[in-house]
């Protein structure tokens, strides 16, 4: 199957699936915008905030994780509106502060149905999943998606009583989108270098491009202080703006908008960073994403707890466009086979630092 047709059905399956649980016309509350530099976090707001145009909800209400107001998501969306929780890979203790909010929505939200839009699912200590499932069980009307087996799994032991699906990744709704940038000669080496990784970083065996979305100049895949202003204006003012009755309606669509264009230069950094190479090696799930969505060959090495060979599993195994590796040289040889194979060869060292 073409990058193109896999982006395709899995599109049509977040759409297909969402619709299942927001139907059209619903006011919803869109919980926990991703006010940071991971360009993986900004590419699934933008899919969910297109999937739900496409379904023709209307997002009455959105915040930060910082910004969520019970009273204010109330007033917004009315007795008959829906709230849903930003989907990613955080749901449960590898990222505690986010778990905290997702348990302190569902538990604000009883009189609301709450949806939590596709997750990885991951608890490593026992008290966090009973505390989990003390939160959760409560719930009447909790829908969880996930974006792999055995999330799913996890998620119907935690909520026994929630209603819980498979779905793709939501940053399939945007469909294919292109890079801007020309190849370099150089594979990339996009790796983490946050808590998620598990072990010493994935660096190339001989040298060569590596970056991590963090990084650049300014920390920041090149954001100067322009953006990193909205950001701040976004995550305070916007934020306070939301919580006051009288300017809360003013100040939605001014939020929306700082938010918006954050992200959307955020995505955009990122797929004009994979585009610039002929093969992108990653541990990165979004970087594996945005390069089925970009048409660009690439390499996966999970170099954490299991989560990339869960989704390519559920999703996307055997793609022409990628190749699973268990390390850094083994790694390096699948460029080389994925060069090949996608007519875009490798020059040699010689020529590279010629």
């Amino acid at each position: 199957m073409t990058a193109r047709a896999t982006v395709t059905a899995l599109r049509e399956r977040v759409l297909a699936t969402v619709s299942r649980h927001v139907p059209a016309g619903a006011r919803v509350a869109l919980i926990d915008y991703p006010n940071h530099t991971n360009v993986g976090d900004s590419a699934i707001w933008l899919g969910e905030i297109e999937a739900l145009r496409r379904l023709g909800a209307e997002v009455a209400y959105e915040c930060e994780a910082h910004g969520h107001d019970a009273r204010a998501v109330r007033r917004a969306i009315g007795p008959d509106g829906i709230v849903l929780l930003h989907g990613g890979g955080n749901f449960g203790d590898e990222w505690p502060e986010y778990q905290r909010l997702r348990e302190g929505v569902i538990d604000a939200h009883r009189d609301h149905p709450v949806v939590v839009l596709p997750q990885t699912l991951r608890f490593n200590r026992e008290e966090n999943r009973a505390r989990a499932a003390a939160a959760l069980g409560a719930h009447p009307r909790l829908t969880i998606l996930c974006r792999d087996a055995r999330s799913a799994a996890t998620a119907r032991t935690v909520a026994p009583g929630a209603t819980v699906e498979l779905c793709p990744d939501a940053a399939f709704a945007l469909g294919r989108r292109a890079g801007r940038r020309p190849p370099e000669a150089e594979p990339l080496w996009l790796t983490r270098t946050d808590a998620e990784r598990r072990g010493a970083r994935l660096m190339p065996p001989a040298g060569g491009r590596v970056i991590d979305w963090m990084e650049g100049e300014d920390g920041d895949l090149g954001a100067g202080p322009g953006e990193r202003l909205f950001r701040a204006l976004a995550r305070n003012g916007g934020q306070r703006a939301t919580r006051r009755p009288h300017v809360a309606r003013a100040a939605r669509p001014f939020v929306r908008s700082l938010h918006t264009r954050l992200a959307r230069r955020r995505v955009q950094l990122g797929l004009d960073l994979v585009a610039s190479a002929p093969v992108v090696v990653t541990d990165r799930l979004h970087a594996h994403i945005l390069c089925l969505v970009a048409g660009v060959p690439h390499v996966l090495v999970d170099t954490g707890y299991g989560k990339l060979h869960a989704f390519v599993d559920a999703w996307t195994a055997g793609h022409p466009l990628l190749r699973l590796a268990c390390g850094a040289l083994e790694a390096d040889a699948a460029v080389r086979d994925l060069a090949a194979r996608h007519d875009a060869l490798l020059p040699t060292p010689e020529a590279i630092h010629a």
